[in-house]
């Protein structure tokens, strides 16, 4: 039996359905029915699989409950809620700090640190103290983050899995008055261990620790190493985690329900030592690049880094229109008022022959959404280069470049996302480019942030889902040339319309 031939065999008895009359509807053989049934054959076309949703009078729910196990049964559990775990992970990527609409807690210097517990009489040197409810430890917390974050050069490190929302809400909403430094050791899974019935590890983990990079003010890096999680942190493992800053360590369970807060600074310096020498046993989970897109000699190093000929996969909210920008259309809109224009413009003519050539080859595959579309119909604008740069491009030659973008539609370089994938993030795009793959998302005052993959496994599932995106996740190539021509033709009528 398969998962597909169990939800099958339930329906068909919950609804009483008879199988023989289910057959001469399918126009099926006999035989290959009953070996769908029995679980001896992989699940039919999702065509077939409408039909007998057809026939059994399934609601809405039960009809997608038996799609999905029939595509749990052809890929295998792992790779399904693998890929559908990186597809949620792409659409719920986080948006940038500006847009936070809850203002980040900033610490004031008047308000000293007190566990709960801890009364004035009790001596500061108490080397260690007991947390017996998870009040207590997110007090401790809050105390350990606010003294880092009033110092001029403050560091917090952590040995702890991501999961527990409340440090890390936390650790997002400090704004430090000096530097702040978060190092994170974490386990990494070294198999398939599901975090729950419908997800991996990895990926939960993944989305815990994202919006560190994106959202928090402090410099945040996480360092991996690979085990057994649920026999290493979950099996009577009494305190396996640890907050550690210069005067005080932290230890608690996985689900910070009680701990032990220590005090004395011998003690904690050494623990401290032990840390750093952990590190030596870990990789950086990212190699993080910040690029000042003011900077062009920036810009251009990564480029350089990112542009070559190999197979070359990009996902993102916007239309990557970067290729089919000129020297023309540069010198006509780069802002006169920049500094080192001339020298800027030239290495952008560059930069676009080397993306010109990348679009002619067959192995480039770039994937958008018609909201990205019509973001760049409605402004002139594109995500490629930062606003300050340049001036909005006119509507004439904005139709000039969709239409060439329509080209590239029909031979099927550009591909228009359809279905749960039109609500890809603002701030996020995928790039796998052979074996190296990054995240590059947007942070404040014309910085980008570029993630690449350094860990093999979370490369291996990006490649994966966007290798594999399914045919039905796309709009077919005419429909997308449609909506292209259809968004042409209303901005030409405007432009023709007296004002």
């Amino acid at each position: 039996m398969s998962v597909f031939s169990d939800a099958l065999s339930q329906l068909i008895d919950s609804k009483k359905i008879k199988v023989y009359d289910m057959i001469r509807y399918l126009e099926v053989d006999r035989s290959t029915m009953y070996q769908i049934i029995k679980g001896k054959r992989n699940p039919p076309a999702d065509s077939q699989i409408e039909k007998m949703a057809d026939f059994m009078l399934l609601t809405p729910s039960e009809r997608e409950d038996l799609l999905e196990q029939a595509k749990i049964t052809r890929l295998g559990k792992n790779i399904y809620y693998q890929r559908k775990g990186v597809a949620e992970f792409m659409c719920g990527f986080p948006d940038p700090p500006e847009n936070d609409l809850q203002e980040p807690a900033k610490f004031s210097r008047n308000q000293d640190w007190q566990p709960l517990g801890v009364t004035e009489d009790v001596p500061e040197e108490e080397p260690i103290l007991y947390l017996p409810t998870e009040f207590d430890v997110h007090r401790a917390i809050r105390g350990m983050l606010r003294k880092e974050a009033k110092k001029e050069n403050g560091c917090i490190y952590l040995q702890l899995q991501p999961g527990e929302n409340y440090l890390f809400d936390m650790l997002r909403s400090i704004i430090p008055e000096g530097n702040l430094k978060v190092v994170q050791i974490l386990c990494l899974s070294n198999n398939d261990e599901m975090a729950d019935e419908h997800s991996l590890l990895n990926i939960q983990y993944l989305n815990t620790i994202i919006p560190m990079y994106v959202r928090s003010k402090a410099d945040f890096t996480a360092y991996y190493y690979y085990d057994n999680v649920e026999s290493h942190f979950f099996h009577n493992n009494i305190l396996p985690g640890m907050i550690l800053t210069e005067k005080a360590a932290l230890l608690i369970p996985v689900d910070y329900s009680y701990g032990l807060l220590i005090k004395d600074l011998k003690t904690v310096e050494a623990m401290n030592n032990l840390f750093e020498d952990s590190l030596n046993n870990c990789r950086e989970l990212f190699d993080v690049i910040k690029v000042n897109m003011m900077d062009f000699s920036q810009v251009q190093n990564v480029n350089d880094t990112v542009t070559n000929k190999v197979s070359f996969h990009l996902m993102e909210r916007e239309v990557c229109l970067f290729p089919f920008l000129t020297k023309d259309i540069i010198d006509k809109y780069l802002h006169p008022d920049i500094p080192g224009r001339d020298m800027m413009a030239e290495g952008l003519a560059a930069m676009l022959q080397s993306n010109r050539a990348m679009l002619e080859s067959e192995n480039m595959h770039i994937y958008f959404t018609q909201e990205g579309l019509n973001y760049f119909a409605d402004t002139g604008k594109f995500k490629e280069l930062p606003d300050e740069i340049y001036i909005p491009l006119a509507p004439d030659d904005r139709v000039m470049i969709m239409k060439e973008l329509k080209e590239y539609c029909i031979r099927g370089t550009y591909r228009m996302l359809s279905g749960s994938l039109q609500r890809l993030a603002k701030n996020l795009r995928l790039c796998i480019n052979g074996n190296m793959g990054y995240l590059l998302f947007n942070e404040k005052d014309s910085r980008v942030i570029y993630m690449f993959f350094t860990e093999p496994s979370l490369l291996f599932m990006f490649t994966d889902f966007i290798e594999n995106v399914e045919e039905k996740d796309f709009a077919s190539n005419d429909e997308a040339v449609a909506v292209i021509e259809k968004v042409c033709r209303q901005m030409e009528r405007d432009e023709q319309s007296p004002s």
